[in-house]
């Protein structure tokens, strides 16, 4: 129950006479605010909501027959229409957006009494919520990255540059084409996780992203692009130039090799454990991890070997190298 009084004490003791005073009746009905409180899911006031707890999502809206009757069965009325959307719906065909479909939202929504609130999700779980079609061809097949929760893993490598260049186009297109829209109440966008939700954004490395922010760019899509902007699908020269300058034999595969330097540094470090190190490198399998293994016994016989050391130099009344006093004094 809300009770309304404009009134004041200064008021009612002196009163003058350019001053009223209202007093509204009290009532029990739910405000209607602009913007906030309820809002309807996937459909719009008057419609048939979903029965019980269930709940449908990123699929194209299946609209109803509309009766003229804008009340929702045992719940309020709202001023805000929410709709989740899938990337691959949006953008069946690499730069053919279906604004057909935004656009009859917006317009059922101002019908309805609403605003529309929307979500671009690039992807849910499952090959029926992916990436779309084309975009699944070029990055291939590939669904198990840095965060591979079986509940709301990613899809495609959020740290893909390719994955920042079209998803990222489409929200940009979309803003060109719907800022301002008077019936777009907000635009609820994330490119990491599924559903948007950010899932395994703590994973992103910032390395990465400034890596990639700052290398030049031109008008190719492409962040180490080809002759005349194409995508780069061989490289031998420049690998054999690098191999050669390193002073590395023929054999020797610099891109595996790169890789396989990242894990045996931190597996020798002794800061990483196996598990860690499985996610990064994406392996499926601890037993594939397990090769690097002999690495960090290594660092464990190292620190034994020094611990005898000094524990022997103290019985002979030796004093420790000046590195160990130093580590004994740190």
């Amino acid at each position: 129950m809300i009770v309304l009084l404009l009134t004041s004490l200064q008021s009612m003791s002196q009163n003058p006479d350019h001053l009223t005073v209202i007093k509204p009746k009290e009532i029990n009905d739910v405000l209607i605010n602009p913007g906030m409180g309820f809002m309807t899911f996937q459909r719009f006031n008057g419609d048939d909501l979903n029965a019980g707890s269930g709940w449908t999502e990123g699929y194209p809206i299946d609209y109803q027959n509309f009766d003229g009757d804008l009340t929702n069965k045992d719940h309020p009325a709202t001023t805000i229409a929410y709709w989740r959307i899938y990337w691959k719906f949006l953008e069946p065909e690499m730069g053919k957006y279906r604004w057909d479909m935004l656009d009859k939202a917006l317009e059922v929504a101002r019908s309805r009494g609403q605003t529309l609130l929307l979500r671009i999700a690039p992807y849910g779980t499952g090959d029926e919520r992916d990436v779309p079609a084309w975009y699944r061809k070029m990055v291939g097949s590939n669904k198990n990255w840095k965060f591979n929760s079986e509940v709301n893993g990613w899809m495609v490598d959020a740290e893909d540059p390719r994955y920042a260049e079209y998803f990222g186009g489409m929200i940009r297109d979309l803003g060109a084409r719907y800022d301002g829209h008077p019936d777009l109440e907000a635009v609820d966008l994330s490119i990491v996780g599924a559903w948007g939700e950010g899932a395994g954004s703590e994973l992103l490395s910032q390395a990465a992203r400034e890596a990639l922010e700052s290398h030049p760019r031109d008008e190719s899509p492409f962040v180490f692009p080809g002759r005349e902007g194409r995508q780069r699908t061989r490289y031998p020269k420049g690998i054999d130039a690098i191999r050669e300058r390193a002073g590395l034999p023929p054999d020797f595969r610099p891109l595996h090799g790169l890789r396989h330097v990242y894990a045996s540094m931190l597996a020798s470090s002794g800061q990483v454990d196996l598990y860690t190190l499985q996610k990064l490198l994406t392996h499926k399998s601890a037993a594939m991890t397990q090769r690097y293994a002999h690495l960090r016994d290594e660092v464990l016989r190292r620190a034994s070997d020094l611990a005898g050391d000094l524990i022997g130099q103290a019985l002979n009344g030796n004093k420790p190298p000046r590195a160990a006093q130093q580590r004994q004094e740190d």
